[in-house]
């Protein structure tokens, strides 16, 4: 949560720089804001941080890989695009290959667990959703602004998880160069 304040702060500096008009998000409802740093920053980066306390690097890394494939798979279904036999052919190639990945890892195998493989995978669901609510909004508002307002709500859903981790768990020890 640290590293996305400090972050936040340097794209909000950015955007003060803006015109004062371009810095509004007249044209785009706060729920859908919202729901871009929900997907965007809080579900897919929880996910996938604790998929990788919970897995190997390279499980996390093929399963991953997935996001174009679960991307076009859940535009076909959800906004409904054409959706060509290569495709179909590329989308099923590359689930198959993550289903492998993940069954493998129920078996504890190669340092990978299931458990950790399907935080992994909702990570990738959540890019996916995050993508296709993001098709929504193109041309509706300087994108630096959209990334303002994303980064601020996905910032926002993560303060109190992180401070249920800080509470119970505290920070670790990690070193303060490390938090950076």
């Amino acid at each position: 949560v640290l590293r996305f304040c400090l972050a936040l702060m340097l794209v909000l500096a950015a955007v003060h720089r803006l015109r004062p008009g371009d810095r509004q998000p007249r044209k785009l409802p706060h729920r859908t804001l919202a729901l871009l740093g929900f997907t965007g920053v809080s579900l897919y980066f929880g996910f996938q941080n604790l998929g990788l306390a919970r897995t190997s690097a390279s499980d996390a890394g093929l399963i991953a890989g997935s996001v174009p494939a679960v991307t076009a798979a859940l535009s076909a279904l959800i906004l409904r695009e054409r959706v060509t036999a290569l495709r179909v052919l590329g989308i099923g190639a590359s689930m198959a290959g993550v289903s492998v990945v993940i069954l493998a890892g129920a078996g504890g195998g190669a340092g990978g667990s299931l458990v950790g493989d399907l935080l992994v995978l909702a990570s990738a669901f959540a890019w996916a959703f995050y993508t296709l609510l993001n098709k929504g909004t193109g041309g509706r508002m300087p994108e630096s602004t959209l990334l303002a307002y994303t980064m601020a709500f996905g910032t926002l859903f993560l303060l109190p998880p992180a401070g249920i981790e800080i509470a119970f768990g505290g920070f670790g020890p990690i070193s303060p160069v490390a938090w950076l």
